[in-house]
């Protein structure tokens, strides 16, 4: 029975040992991806202040509709206490 195991894992560790693993990258050679992401942005304050529309699709670019607070108006007030 011994003998039955010790042939199980010999032929498992050489099993694990095949050549056929991806080709390592060196250092100089790391393709990076271009990913384009669109965001639904303002630039500054990322719609902060915006309404959203919570009936059309979840994190679309169109449901951030109208400006509901004007936050440069809000920040720039010398009566706007912290």
């Amino acid at each position: 029975m011994m003998k039955i195991y010790l042939s199980l894992l010999i032929v498992l560790l050489f099993q694990a040992c095949t050549s056929d693993m991806e080709e390592i990258l060196q250092v100089g050679e790391i393709e990076t991806s271009k990913v384009t992401t669109r965001q639904a942005s303002d630039g500054e304050y990322d719609l902060l202040g915006f309404s959203y529309d919570i009936t059309g699709d979840y994190l679309h670019v169109d449901n951030a509709k109208k400006l509901v607070v004007d936050i440069k108006s809000f920040i720039g007030d010398p009566n706007n206490k912290d």
